[in-house]
């Protein structure tokens, strides 16, 4: 199913993910820990939210967040500088 004209009609968040609710009837989630100023913001602040570019895109002004739909379906994230990355033994 292709997401290139989709919009965004609805969006539900709570602390643990973002849900996105399409107007050609799909639904995407994503845990909200892809983006840190999201994930350290209150539930209060999380749902001060607006609808942008016609439905492409979400913004959170008091945070300073912008997620496009075209990012979240592709994966695309906030990954930390690799010096910033823990470390992990295998």
């Amino acid at each position: 199913m292709s997401f290139s004209k989709s919009r965004i009609i609805d969006v539900h968040i709570d602390m643990n993910h973002i849900r996105f609710s399409l107007e050609n009837g799909c639904e995407l989630a994503v845990p909200i820990s892809w983006y840190p100023k999201l994930e350290r913001a209150s539930i209060n602040k999380l749902k001060t939210f607006r609808l942008t570019d016609c439905g492409t895109g979400i913004m959170w002004d008091d945070i300073d967040e912008l997620i496009k739909l075209e990012d979240v379906v592709n994966g695309k994230h906030y990954t930390p500088p690799k010096g910033n990355r823990p470390a992990f033994d295998l």
